[in-house]
C-alpha cells in the first residue's frame, strides 16, 4: 500500500511536544511548589500557635511565681512586723515591684495571639490581677529610707486567693490547650511529610508518563518514516513518507520523499533510456543483418510499425545525384505519409540538416508540402538522413494537429533515421566499391576476376553454360588510323551490345584488350551459337552515330565439353582463333576434343577490313 507524503494536520512537531513535556513539567513543579508552600503555612501557622502557647505558658509561669513571691515577702514582713520588727524600704520596694512586674507580665500574655478561651480566661484574670496589685500598693505603701509600716488590708489575703485560683485554671487552660497544640503540630507535620511525598510521587508519575506518551509519538513517526525507507530500498519508489509537521521529523520525512522522486525519476530516465538502447540495439542488428537496400527498407517498415502502429510514415531516398526523392518504404499498417516533395533540394528538413517538428501545416512557418493534402490541415516530423556528411533522403510522419509524437517517439524517430542513413549509405557505398572492383572502367562490363567468381557460383550450384569469346576484328589498325578515343567508341559500342545480348542471367566481361567473354547460364554450344550469330547481325545493321564500323569474330563453347572456366575459355579461344583464321566475322564453335564445328565456314555479313597480322 503506498503512504502518501503530506502535512498531517493537528499532529504536534517534536519540537512542539518537547516544549509540551517542559509546559507541563513546570506546571507539575508549580502546583507541587504551591501545595508545598501551603502545607509550610499551616505548619507555620501551627508551629506559631505553639510558640504563643509556650510563650503564653512561660508568662503565666513567671507571674505566678511572682505573685507568690510578693505574697510570700508580704507574709514575712507583716510576721516582723508583728514582732516588732518594721520591714525595710528595700523589702516593700521589691514587694512593690513583684507586683507590678505581676500586672506587666499579664499585659504582655494580653497581646499574644491566643485562642479565645484563653483570652476569654485572661480577660477575666486581670481584674483579679489588678485589685490584688492595688490591695498590696495600699498594704506597702511608699515606704522611706529607714523602713515604713505596712497598712492594715484585711482583703489581701481573700485577693490572693481569688487571684491565685484564677491563675491555676488559667495555668491548666494553657496546658490544656498546649498539649493540644503540640500534638496537632506533630500531626500536621506529618501530614506535611505524607503530603510532600505524595506530591513527589504524583509529579514523577507525571513525568514518566509524560516522556512516555512523547517517547511513543516520535517513535511511532519515525518507526513509520523508517518503513518508507526500508520500502524505497527494497524498490518501491513510489511511496512516500508522512510529514507530520515542520520540525526535525518534517524535514527527514521531506528529505526522504525528495530522494524517493530522485530515485524515481533516475529510475524512470534509465527505464527510458534502457527502452531507447534496446530499441537502437534490435535495430543495430536488424540493420547489420540487412545485406541489401531492400532488406533494409525492410527494417525501416517494420521499425515503423514498432515506434508507432497508428502513426502514418514513409521512407524518401534520393537517387545517386540527389536530384530526385521516391518512397523507398511505408508504414505496413498505418500506411504513408503522403509527402510530395520529389526532391532532395526542396526538402526543408533535407535543406537545414535537423529534425523539423511542424505543429499545425496551416501555420504560418509550416513546410509548404504539407499544406493542401487529401486529409486536410495536419501536423508532421521530418527525419533527414544523411551520409558521411551527404544527405540521402528524409523520414517523414503525420498526426493530427497538434496531436505530435512524445519525445519518445520523436527519439526513436531520429534514432530510424540516423541508422537507416548510415545502413542504407554503406550498402550503396559497398555495392558501388563493389562495382568499380568488379567492373571494367571503360566498358562498364565485368572484368575477368568478377566473371571468374560469377561461374565460380554457377559451377557451386550445379548449373551448365555456355561461353562465347568475341574479338573486334582488326581493331590495332582501327586505333592506329582513327585514335584511341574511336577506339575507345568502338569498345564501349561493343560492350552495349555484349550486355542487351547478355540480359539479366547473362554475364559479360572484358577479357582483356579488344577481347570480351559472355557467359550465358543454363544455355548450351548450339544455343549460344544463335546469340553469337545476333550479335554480329547487331553489328552489321549499324553502330551509334560517331562510333566507327567494325566486325567481331566469335568462339563458342559450353560446360558439357569442360567443367571449368578455364577450360571452356580455352576451347573457346581456340575456336575464335579459327573464325580469324577463317577469314573473321564469323562465329566457330569448339568441341570437347578441341576441333570445330557447326558454322566455321559461315561467310561474314560484311567485311569492310584487311586483315593484318596480330589482329
Amino acid at each position: 500500500m503506498q503512504i502518501t507524503g503530506g502535512r498531517q494536520r493537528g499532529t504536534l512537531s517534536v519540537g512542539a511536544r518537547l516544549w509540551l513535556i517542559n509546559a507541563l513539567l513546570a506546571t507539575a513543579i508549580v502546583v507541587v511548589i504551591g501545595q508545598a508552600w501551603h502545607t509550610l503555612d499551616m505548619h507555620r501557622a501551627s508551629a506559631e500557635h505553639l510558640s504563643a502557647l509556650r510563650l503564653a505558658q512561660h508568662y503565666h509561669q513567671r507571674a505566678t511565681l511572682s505573685h507568690q513571691d510578693a505574697q510570700t515577702e508580704l507574709e514575712h514582713g507583716l510576721r516582723a512586723q508583728a514582732l516588732g520588727v518594721p520591714p525595710k524600704a528595700q523589702v516593700l520596694a521589691r514587694i512593690r515591684a513583684q507586683a507590678e512586674g505581676l500586672r506587666k507580665l499579664l499585659a504582655d500574655i494580653e497581646r499574644l495571639p491566643l485562642p479565645e478561651d484563653l483570652r476569654d480566661g485572661h480577660r477575666a484574670l486581670q481584674p483579679k490581677a489588678e485589685r490584688y496589685v492595688e490591695s498590696v500598693r495600699r498594704l506597702v505603701g511608699n515606704g522611706s529610707a529607714n523602713g515604713a509600716t505596712l497598712k492594715p488590708a484585711p482583703d489581701v489575703a481573700q485577693k490572693f486567693e481569688q487571684l491565685s485560683l484564677a491563675m491555676a485554671m488559667q495555668a491548666t487552660r494553657i496546658e490544656k490547650h498546649l498539649r493540644q497544640a503540640e500534638g496537632l503540630a506533630q500531626d500536621e507535620q506529618q501530614r506535611v511529610k505524607q503530603r510532600l511525598a505524595v506530591l513527589g510521587i504524583l509529579v514523577i508519575l507525571a513525568a514518566c508518563t509524560l516522556v512516555l506518551l512523547i517517547a511513543r509519538s516520535v517513535r511511532r513517526s519515525l518507526q513509520k518514516v523508517s518503513a518508507v525507507a526500508r520500502r524505497i530500498a527494497a524498490g518501491e519508489f513510489g511511496v512516500r513518507a508522512p510529514v507530520p509537521a515542520q520540525d526535525e521529523l518534517g524535514e527527514l520525512g521531506d528529505a526522504i520523499n525528495s530522494m524517493a522522486r530522485n530515485l524515481e525519476g533516475m529510475i524512470e530516465r534509465l527505464s527510458h533510456q534502457a527502452a531507447e538502447d534496446a530499441f537502437s540495439s534490435q535495430l543495430d542488428d536488424a540493420f547489420g543483418m540487412a545485406d541489401s537496400e531492400t532488406q533494409a527498407r525492410a527494417v525501416v517498415a517494420q521499425a515503423m510499425r514498432e515506434i508507432d502502429a497508428a502513426l502514418p510514415m514513409e521512407l524518401h531516398l534520393a537517387d545517386a545525384d540527389r536530384q530526385h526523392m521516391a518512397v523507398a518504404a511505408r508504414h505496413p499498417l498505418a500506411g504513408a505519409a503522403g509527402c510530395t516533395v520529389g526532391a532532395a533540394a526542396r526538402c526543408i528538413a533535407v535543406r537545414r540538416g535537423v529534425t523539423q517538428v511542424f505543429q499545425d501545416s496551416e501555420a504560418l512557418n509550416a513546410c509548404p508540402h504539407l499544406r493542401g493534402r487529401a486529409a486536410g490541415a495536419l501536423s508532421a516530423v521530418c527525419v533527414p538522413m544523411s551520409f558521411m556528411g551527404r544527405s540521402m533522403g528524409v523520414l517523414h510522419a503525420v498526426s493530427t494537429p497538434g496531436c505530435l509524437p512524445d519525445a519518445a517517439r520523436i527519439h526513436r524517430l531520429n534514432t530510424l533515421g540516423m541508422q537507416a542513413g548510415t545502413r542504407i549509405g554503406t550498402l550503396r557505398s559497398i555495392r558501388r566499391t563493389q562495382q568499380q572492383a568488379d567492373t571494367d572502367a571503360l566498358t562498364g562490363l565485368l572484368n575477368r576476376r568478377a566473371l571468374e567468381d560469377r561461374v565460380e557460383e554457377l559451377r557451386s550450384a550445379g548449373q551448365s553454360f555456355a561461353v562465347i569469346m568475341a574479338d573486334i576484328d582488326y581493331f590495332k589498325r582501327l586505333n592506329d588510323s582513327q585514335g584511341h578515343d574511336a577506339g575507345d567508341r568502338a569498345l564501349r559500342a561493343f560492350a552495349d551490345l555484349l550486355r542487351h545480348a547478355a540480359g539479366e542471367r547473362a554475364h559479360a566481361a572484358r577479357w582483356g584488350g579488344e577481347e570480351f567473354l559472355l557467359v550465358l547460364p543454363g544455355l548450351d554450344a548450339v544455343h549460344a551459337c544463335d546469340v553469337a550469330q545476333s550479335l554480329r547481325a547487331d553489328l552489321a545493321a549499324g553502330l551509334p552515330a560517331g562510333v566507327p564500323a567494325f566486325t567481331a569474330s566469335f568462339g563458342v563453347s559450353d560446360s558439357a565439353m569442360t567443367p571449368t572456366l578455364g577450360g571452356a575459355v580455352e576451347l573457346a579461344d581456340g575456336a575464335l582463333y579459327r573464325s580469324k583464321e577463317g577469314g573473321r566475322d564469323r562465329v566457330t564453335v569448339a568441341t570437347a576434343t578441341g576441333a570445330v564445328r557447326g558454322p566455321s565456314n559461315v561467310l561474314p555479313l560484311a567485311t569492310s577490313l584487311v586483315d593484318e597480322p596480330g589482329d
